[in-house]
């Protein structure tokens, strides 16, 4: 029997478990079973939370989408250079998947799930655009500003996100990075 736990605990639990089951066998090769299993739940206590396995994994990438953004967001709106947002942006993405080893293979599993559920998909597909307008809007000021020469912004957003989506997977394959060097 498991101890009590707020609701929240008992659903970022029910995440975390979620997101090891998947990188360890994959999405669409885990059940809810194999979650509850890790959550050390039933899977009662899975399906009184999330009504299906699909809602789990979206769970969790909203989640991390919301947290990314959040930092994202305060970069685009702070005082610093367009250069030094970039920077700043390049440091936190590559930091964090430098210190969480999982996070890039939970990037691969993400991808490959949503190469089969178009809902999915599409969810990433809007979330990649918003960063995308974002970066944009950092080459516009920086272009604006003087510091960069005038280009096309929205070859340049998708190729800055190119490099952090390979430096990521990479990672996923065990490449040792040196977060100081990139």
């Amino acid at each position: 029997m498991t101890r009590h736990r707020s609701e929240e605990e008992r659903r970022e639990q029910i995440l975390g478990a979620a997101r090891k089951a998947f990188i360890r066998r994959g999405y669409f090769s885990t059940s809810v079973e194999d979650i509850a299993d890790v959550a050390g739940l039933s899977k009662g206590g899975i399906y009184f939370r999330f009504k299906a396995k699909g809602d789990i994994m979206k769970s969790i990438v909203d989640g991390e989408y919301s947290r990314s953004m959040t930092f994202f967001k305060a970069v685009v709106n702070s005082t610093d250079t367009a250069r030094q947002k970039i920077e700043l942006l390049t440091s936190f993405f590559v930091q964090a998947f430098v210190s969480d080893k999982d996070a890039p293979r939970f990037s691969l599993v993400r991808t490959e799930c949503a190469l089969r559920d178009d809902k999915l998909r599409r969810a990433l597909l809007k979330m990649q655009r918003q960063y995308l307008d974002n970066m944009v809007q950092i080459l516009e000021a920086g272009v604006a500003s003087g510091e960069f020469r005038k280009l096309d912004m929205e070859a340049t957003a998708v190729i800055l996100k190119a490099i952090m989506d390979g430096i990521e997977g990479v990672l996923a394959l065990g490449l040792e990075v040196d977060p100081t060097r990139i």
